[in-house]
């Protein structure tokens, strides 16, 4: 009965030890990239989704662009963090501008700043 216990434990301890190691390496493997939502968007399907390709900035201050789809149509002018996994964008947030990292926020499009400055 004891050996039975142990190997339970040893097994559970395993099954627990592999989820958490696949967890730690999801949120090393992701990239936070941040962009807005631009008035343009492409409609995908009948269902109604709709996709976007915008300029995004990373955490590094470093700007590409990314494309991503929606179930439905965000506000133009929303901030948005993209969770990108191998240039797969696997989930967004909608966040604000205080929201943004400080090094993003320094390299933040310069209309943008102006607008906020007046």
């Amino acid at each position: 009965m004891k050996r039975k216990w142990i190997s339970l434990l040893a097994l559970l301890f395993v099954v627990g030890a592999g989820i958490g190691g696949i967890k730690i390496y999801q949120k090393a493997a992701t990239e936070h990239q941040y962009g807005i939502i631009p008035k343009e968007a492409k409609k995908v399907d009948e269902y109604g989704r709709v996709q976007y390709t915008i300029s995004v900035i990373n955490e590094k201050g470093q700007t590409t662009f990314q494309t991503f789809t929606t179930i439905k149509q965000l506000k133009e002018g929303t901030v948005i963090d993209l969770f990108v996994r191998g240039n797969e964008v696997r989930k967004y947030d909608i966040i604000t501008k205080n929201e943004l990292p400080q090094r993003v926020k320094s390299v933040w499009p310069t209309k943008e700043r102006k607008e906020e400055e007046k």
